[in-house]
Parts: C-alpha cells; structure tokens; sequence
C-alpha cells in the first residue's frame, strides 16, 4: 500500500449518497418523506413481484426516500430479478431505474428491512440528478469529494487510477 493506492468502495457508496440527499434535505430541496412517486410518475402503477416476476399484487404504500435510504422500500432487494437485466438495463442511470419501477417491488414498503445492493440507490441517485440538475457524480464530485480531498474517488476509474486499484481480497 503506497500514499496513492486506491480502494474499491463497494457498499460504503451509501452512505455518500446519503450524505448527498441530506445535502438537498438540509437545502430545503426535498424531504425524506417524499414518496418515490413525485419524481418517477410511473411507480404509482407498481406491483409487487415474487422472484419470477409474477404478480403478488398491489402495494398499499409507496416507497419514500427515507424507505429507500434504510433497506425498507421494497425495490432491489431481490437479486434474483437482477437475472433477466441486459446489457441496456445497466447502460444508463436512467435505464436501471427504468428497470427497477418495471421489475416490481419485491415486497410491501416498510413491512421488513431486506439489503438494496444497488436498485433503490439508483432511485436516490436519479432524484439527486433531478433536483440537483446534474449528474450524479457531478453533485458528489462538487459537493463532497472535492470539500473533503478526495480527488481521486470516482465510479469510473481511468487506466491510471486503475493501475492504483488494490487488489479485492478473495
């Protein structure tokens, strides 16, 4: 390990994008109990889905941001749904969200707290984009990589950082 050497976030991305939606908190630009319908219309047509995506019914209550922020918003906990997303569902911010209202919650908001590994932060993700009026990475950049020196810190590594990566522990 050298002063350069980079590390692989992983997980720790959550809390950085909540610190970022408690930024636009703090600003007055959203609430925590926003419901996730006010930015994406169509999750008001969502379903709950079991792991084939068949049909389990009608949720009582939409996501909120805070559901999503605490594992409890019913979208992306079920990594089985994650089998049947292409190459173009990953592509964009805006196609995995897409995917995510199109797969289903997999069970009711709020009812249990189940790990997200990535489907409802990309949710977080986009509304940072919506409100912010750029990109995500943009918003993080400026707002708290660069304030606190982390001038390295990116989602996409250039062929030098990547050279600086450590290697993931098997």
């Amino acid at each position: 390990v050298a002063d350069n050497t980079l590390f692989r976030l992983a997980s720790m991305t959550k809390p950085i994008t909540a610190i970022a939606v408690l930024i636009l908190v703090e600003r007055g630009l959203l609430s925590l109990d926003d419901c996730t319908s006010k930015y994406f219309p169509k999750i008001k047509d969502i379903h709950i889905t079991d792991s084939n995506r068949n049909y389990l019914g009608l949720p009582k209550n939409l996501p909120t941001i805070r559901n999503l922020l605490s594992h409890c918003g019913g979208i992306g906990s079920n990594y089985d749904k994650f089998s049947n997303m292409t190459d173009a569902d990953r592509k964009t911010l805006d196609a995995s969200v897409d995917y995510m209202i199109r797969i289903g919650l997999d069970y009711e908001p709020t009812t249990k707290q189940q790990y997200s590994g990535t489907g409802a932060f990309d949710l977080i993700a986009k509304i940072v984009e919506m409100i912010s009026g750029t990109d995500y990475l943009s918003f993080l950049k400026k707002e708290i990589f660069e304030p606190c020196g982390m001038v390295d810190t990116t989602f996409t590594p250039s062929a030098e950082q990547m050279g600086r990566l450590i290697k993931m522990h098997i």
